[in-house]
């Protein structure tokens, strides 16, 4: 894809990033919660309540999923006490 900047470049040209690529660490987690959550079908944010398990999916899948989710919480968690 091509943009214009006066002429038509490419994004590398310009220094163009993707957004992945501008976020933040503490973004990041955010990102891999909510991805997870949605897996899930939870609600969308960390101040909603955990959900069950969806039909059709796994125990071990769940269990693995969870077990990611209550420790990326502990991480963020622990990022925030830190600073």
């Amino acid at each position: 894809m091509l943009y214009c900047k006066g002429t038509y470049v490419c994004r590398e040209c310009i220094g163009l990033g993707y957004q992945s690529q501008l976020e933040q660490p503490v973004d990041r987690l955010f990102t891999r919660l909510n991805a997870i959550r949605a897996r899930l079908q939870w609600s969308r944010g960390i101040a909603n309540k955990q959900g069950g398990k969806p039909l059709g999916m796994h125990w071990t899948s769940y269990n693995r999923l969870v077990s990611e989710y209550d420790q990326l919480i502990q991480k963020l968690l622990g990022k925030y006490r830190n600073d």
